[in-house]
């Protein structure tokens, strides 16, 4: 039989390296139905830019969190704050308008872990598939849409996450805009690890051995 420092050894192995489970994305196309899911949250409704605001290729702190674009092909007057008078839609107030190739981004990268994020979107994957979202490891994207039109999207995962991205999937490109960003923070502790207290049992256990040894 191995040694039982051996043995400590192995165990401490097998409780600190779980499986990574999946998260679990739900997405929502009508807002009532995401904020009752999502709870307290925040709206961000860039009405604090009075003027066009760049995020074209570097990053651009809005409040809670900075949007970057990442791109070389889309027109410059894309991956911007659209403020008045607007370039795009008129959506009522500023927006954050995008514009990505296939395999260009977007991201939102958030100050703290969120778990819901929900906007009001225009020209979202209008007639094909242009464009999809990341959270936490999993990738959901809004339907098709039949031509450029008005439309909500929101996701809650069960993981909480700090950046959202978007990635293109079209050679044809994405345009689209989104307002009134909302979202929810953790506010809840994020609970110990089930693995921790056996590691720490582990841990000790090698401890007392060492201990044992030194006194013989």
């Amino acid at each position: 039989m191995p040694p039982l420092s051996l043995r400590l050894f192995v165990a401490i192995g097998i409780v600190a390296a779980p499986g990574a489970a999946s998260a679990l994305v739900t997405t929502y196309v009508d807002e009532t139905a995401f904020l009752a899911a999502a709870g307290s949250v925040t709206t961000e409704t860039f009405d604090g830019f009075v003027s066009d605001a760049s995020f074209y290729n570097t990053s651009l702190d809005v409040g809670d969190f900075v949007i970057a674009a990442t791109t070389s092909s889309v027109p410059t007057n894309f991956n911007e704050i659209d403020a008045s008078p607007y370039e795009f839609v008129n959506l009522g107030s500023p927006y954050a308008k995008i514009g990505i190739d296939d395999g260009d981004t977007v991201t939102l990268t958030f100050d703290a872990p969120i778990t819901a994020f929900g906007a009001l979107f225009y020209g979202v994957n209008d007639d094909e598939l242009r464009s999809q979202i990341t959270v936490a490891g999993e990738t959901v994207a809004h339907p098709v849409t039949s031509g450029s039109v008005f439309a909500y999207f929101g996701l809650i995962s069960d993981t909480p996450f700090s950046v959202l991205t978007f990635t293109g999937l079209s050679d044809g490109g994405e345009a689209m805009a989104f307002d009134d960003a909302t979202y929810s923070a953790i506010s809840a502790p994020v609970p110990v690890p089930a693995a921790a207290p056996l590691l720490a049992g582990a841990l000790g256990g090698l401890g007392l051995l060492a201990r044992r040894r030194r006194r013989g």
